[in-house]
């Protein structure tokens, strides 16, 4: 890298400082505030290399947004500034902190090299068209894209194998609390249990799903939802049935008691490939990462899961079957 005095020209300084601002998360920006400080400060940087404070411009609309967002609205409006001319440096705390996606940050450094615009963050200036420089934000931007990667990576072997101990605390549907002792247990309010309990029942005695809506809907029945986490947690709620909300219990193995984790698939290397374009995949038991049978009381049994898992299976709509299909 070559002296940073002799890349700042007084074109640069006739142009905008762009200083871009972001933290990964919600939780950084309300408890890491330091980190906020030294981003905002980094206009007096600008000031200090001598530019007008009128010239210096802040880009902060991607404050809580993992950097991984290559379409972060934030980001999308600095490539549109550099792209019309109208930036001589951006400004960062660490420079491959504006994008921690390899392809995005490679167009950022292109784009700054077409129109001559230098990158500046604590350690130095650089300049994309230089070699030395170029190489360097490139090496950057590949380790930031690899950290990303690696710490993703390990926070989710870390659940795995929490989970493996059934130790990972699942988030308990309707029906079903959490005790710190003893793990899930049953709702004790009866008038939840009998409502979980009633739409099992109906299930197998009329179906189908949709057959268990109607049912509420003619006896005038309303189901609970217990609501989980934020200041509002453990409040009760009774509203109409709908059939979404009818396949969310029957697809539940925790109704039978089970311990199961990665019951979804969210990630290409889980989704089968006609899939793939989902963003979510439903796994068959077989799939799941973890799963442990009777780990905890539940409303029905193993027995009775996989019954409805299979008449729920034959009501789908089927393209080869003649007839009408029968929904859930």
């Amino acid at each position: 890298m070559s002296a940073s005095p002799a890349k700042l020209q007084p074109d640069h300084l006739e142009r905008q400082a762009i200083v871009f601002i972001r933290q990964s998360t919600m939780r950084q920006v309300h408890y890491n505030q330091e980190s906020q400080r030294r981003q905002y400060a980094l206009q007096e940087r600008a000031l200090a290399l001598g530019w007008s404070r009128a010239a210096v411009v802040v880009i902060d609309e991607d404050q809580g947004r993992s950097g991984a967002d290559g379409q972060r609205p934030g980001f999308q409006r600095l490539l549109r500034t550099v792209a019309q001319g109208e930036v001589g440096a951006i400004f960062s705390l660490e420079a491959s902190r504006l994008s921690r996606q390899n392809s995005a940050w490679a167009a950022l450094i292109e784009l700054c090299a077409v129109q001559q615009a230098l990158l500046i963050d604590e350690d130095g200036i650089y300049d994309p068209n230089l070699p030395d420089d170029r190489l360097l934000l490139g090496i950057r931007g590949l380790l930031g894209e690899t950290e990303l990667e690696t710490l993703r990576r390990r926070m989710v072997l870390s659940r795995e194998e929490k989970a493996r101990r059934c130790a990972l605390r699942l988030r308990p549907p309707t029906g079903l609390v959490a005790d710190p002792h003893r793990g899930l247990r049953l709702d004790p309010d009866e008038a939840v249990q009998s409502a979980v309990r009633l739409l099992f029942t109906q299930f197998q005695r009329l179906g189908s799903a949709a057959a268990v809506v109607r049912y509420f809907r003619e006896h005038q029945l309303l189901f609970p939802t217990r609501t989980f986490g934020g200041p509002r947690d453990g409040e009760l709620i009774w509203k109409p049935l709908t059939y979404q909300r009818t396949l969310q219990v029957l697809h539940n193995p925790l109704y039978a008691g089970t311990y199961a984790y990665g019951r979804y698939a969210y990630s290409s290397r889980r989704k089968p490939r006609a899939q793939r374009q989902q963003q979510r995949v439903r796994l068959s038991p077989n799939e799941w990462i973890v799963v442990q049978w009777e780990a905890f009381p539940g409303y029905i049994s193993r027995a009775e899961y996989e019954a409805n898992q299979q008449r729920l299976a034959a009501n789908r709509p089927q393209p080869e079957r003649a007839g009408s299909a029968r929904m859930g």
